[in-house]
């Protein structure tokens, strides 16, 4: 995968983080440089997992991408109220 298709979909991930951020109405509570960490360490992990077809159109793995990032906030919320 060209490295420029790379960078666009990482950054799907980072565009979810602070959409998911600006509709709870939060502050982002998460500093921006984990999330690009989580992003390197998700994504390509998810992307095997789900089995997306690397000939599949740009515009829904871009999809997929923003959707982890959406929900990745969702995810830290259930993970520390568990810990409680």
């Amino acid at each position: 995968m060209p490295l420029l298709e790379q960078v666009i979909l990482y950054s799907g991930i980072l565009l979810g983080v602070l959409i998911s951020a600006r509709v709870r109405g939060d502050h982002l509570e998460i500093p921006l440089v984990f999330s690009i960490g989580i992003a390197f360490v998700v994504a390509p992990t998810a992307f095997k997992t789900l089995g997306v077809d690397p000939n599949s159109p740009f515009i829904a793995r871009f999809g997929l991408f923003v959707q982890q990032g959406l929900f990745w906030d969702v995810l830290i919320d259930i993970v520390s109220k568990s810990k409680q």
